[in-house]
């Protein structure tokens, strides 16, 4: 799904967002806080519980059940496969330098996994912005399959793209039923 989250009373709340996850290309945000999975109640659900319910098989869709800015809604994403993976040796690869651009440590992180595309630098669990700079302790690389060679590019069935300056609008279901209309304009740029 590609988030990272940390658990409350009531559920599990997002603390970050992979980019080019489903996650990212649906209306969650950091903060929203996910209730239920699949109709299930999070309450009183441990962290691993609540990563269990999220995993499953590629491409099976997950319906999200969360709050935002004190409105529920309900979302369904696809899963996919990601791969975390700590990032080892990166000081020997950069001859004993301590202190790393993102750019270096996502070169770096790119070189390790030839069959995977590298989704993004998680740093303690947080996704590694561009301004920063870090040391190596603690840093993993998050992986998706890389797509056939022969595949059209950012063709993957599992994530639609919205297209550029559109306005997106999804429909929710709230806790009491009620339909809810949510518009959302994008601007991409290429």
């Amino acid at each position: 799904m590609g988030i990272s989250f940390q658990k409350e009373n009531d559920g599990i709340k997002i603390v970050d967002i992979i980019p080019n996850t489903p996650a990212a290309e649906s209306n969650l945000q950091v903060s929203d806080r996910i209730i239920a999975i699949d109709g299930i109640s999070l309450k009183g659900k441990s962290s691993e519980e609540a990563k269990l319910m999220l995993r499953g098989p590629k491409n099976k869709p997950i319906e999200v059940t969360y709050v935002n800015n004190g409105e529920t809604y309900s979302t369904v994403l696809s899963r996919i496969q990601i791969t975390v993976k700590p990032l080892k040796n990166i000081e020997d690869w950069y001859d004993g330098k301590e202190q790393f651009s993102t750019h270096e440590v996502k070169a770096f992180a790119s070189s390790t996994e030839n069959d995977k595309e590298l989704l993004a630098v998680l740093k303690k669990g947080s996704v590694l912005q561009t301004e920063e700079s870090t040391s190596a302790d603690n840093l993993d690389g998050v992986y998706i399959e890389k797509a056939p060679k022969d595949a059209p590019k950012n063709n993957r069935s599992d994530i639609t793209r919205p297209a550029a300056n559109r306005t997106q609008t999804q429909h929710y279901r709230n806790i009491n039923g009620e339909i809810v209309k949510k518009e959302t304009k994008h601007s991409v740029k290429f």
